[in-house]
């Protein structure tokens, strides 16, 4: 025998009353006055991101790879290791050290990488 829960009424769900999904998002829309775009939503994700590197620090390291930052850091370094003119050289070890943090935790993981490949643990 199937129970017909009549529409606009809070459905019960594993011993809890909550209201339906659809009746959510109409409350938390009429909550907000504009519309959310691009820029809220970076802005939540940012939020989020950087809690969870507050209560989690080694997530601060997966934030970091999955940046465009360590995209462009990874490409120079790449680079530099194939140049040979000391002058092109010397212009693109400045341009990662200009990056900062994020170009020494590239470099990091770099040096792991290639001792991991290497055999030691």
């Amino acid at each position: 025998m199937k129970i017909k829960i009549p529409k606009g009424k809070p459905q019960k769900s594993r011993g809890a009353w909550q209201r339906k999904p659809v009746t959510k998002v109409k409350e938390s829309a009429k909550t907000y006055k504009r519309k959310w775009g691009l820029e809220d939503f970076v802005e939540s994700v940012d939020k989020v991101m950087q809690k969870q590197e507050k209560e989690n620090p080694t997530m601060k390291q997966v934030h970091a790879q999955l940046s465009p930052e360590w995209k462009r850091v990874s490409e120079k370094i790449g680079q530099l290791l194939m140049l040979t003119d000391a002058k092109e050289i010397d212009r693109l070890r400045e341009e990662v050290v200009q990056e900062g943090e994020i170009a020494t935790r590239v470099l990091i993981d770099f040096l792991l990488a290639i001792k991991n490949q290497s055999g030691q643990s």
